[in-house]
């Protein structure tokens, strides 16, 4: 009869704690991809509005145009700030 060694408490709680390492590292690459996905559409979104400002500038100028493009800005990083701190609270609720 083959007896087996037990494993002890200790042992227990170090393979529990790297599972829960592991775990946390699975997450912080996930919110590393989503922090990318998020950057690169934001780069895609500006560069669009740029191309969109620069259109509008050369057909028809406005004293207004400032104005407007400033309260887009605002309107966009809004945006994108909201969706970062909701990804950010996601991952702070699954890691605990």
């Amino acid at each position: 009869m083959v007896k087996h060694p037990q494993k002890t408490h200790q042992e227990y709680q170090t393979n529990d704690n790297q599972n829960c390492f592991a775990a946390i590292m699975k997450k912080l690459e996930s919110l590393s991809d989503e922090i990318k996905t998020v950057n690169n559409n934001l780069t895609d979104r500006i560069d669009t509005l740029e191309h969109d400002l620069e259109k509008k500038i050369t057909e028809k100028p406005s004293e207004k145009m400032p104005q407007a493009l400033d309260k887009r800005v605002n309107n966009e990083m809004k945006k994108v700030h909201e969706s970062v701190d909701e990804r950010i609270d996601t991952l702070r609720a699954d890691i605990q």
